[in-house]
């Protein structure tokens, strides 16, 4: 970020004004000094307040704007069964969380 819109972000922020990010599910509130860092890196920055890896914070993320079994049936289908999204990426497990009840039984 440049000196002018961190001048500006400042200006917002002592007007009172805070800055609120809504991953998948809830909403995080921004300090000042974090706004740059989210920009830099969202997935980095997410991941870092979950406590995940940010490869299961973009899994869980993406998991959760199509919630559906990934498994392949036997006649090599996709199964597509809904699932429900675990409601913290440090509950989402690929592979499992991502998979209907009758797949995670063969897994």
């Amino acid at each position: 970020m440049t000196d002018t819109e961190l001048k500006f972000l400042e200006k917002l922020h002592n007007a009172g004004i805070i800055f609120v990010i809504s991953p998948v599910s809830g909403m995080v509130e921004l300090e000042l000094k974090e706004i740059p860092v989210f920009f830099e890196n969202p997935d980095s920055f997410m991941a870092k307040i979950w406590g995940v890896p940010v490869e299961q914070f973009r899994a869980w993320r993406e998991f959760a704007h199509d919630p559906h079994c990934m498994a392949v049936t036997k006649k090599g289908r996709p199964c597509s069964i809904g699932v429900s999204t675990p409601p913290r990426p440090v509950d989402f497990k690929a592979g499992v969380s991502n998979y209907c009840r009758i797949h995670q039984e063969h897994i």
